[in-house]
């Protein structure tokens, strides 16, 4: 074994890597937020009357389950 000491460095997280970690986070932010696509399909998706869409929920189940019986 070595007498040794690990020195901890001072800052622990430098400029350049701050800049870094701020540039990825960004960059994830804007990755994960909703889309065009996905805004729009939620402002479609306010429009349609509840029996629209639970009809299409049924049916959508009811394929899904027919599906299911075909196998």
């Amino acid at each position: 074994m070595s007498d040794e000491q690990y020195v901890v460095p001072d800052p622990i997280v430098d400029a350049k890597e701050r800049r870094s970690l701020k540039s990825l986070t960004e960059r994830y932010e804007r990755m994960t937020e909703p889309g065009l696509v996905q805004k729009a399909g939620s402002q479609v998706m306010n429009l349609i009357p509840d029996p629209i869409k639970q009809f299409g929920q049924s049916a959508g189940q009811a394929i899904t389950q027919n599906q299911y019986m075909k196998r």
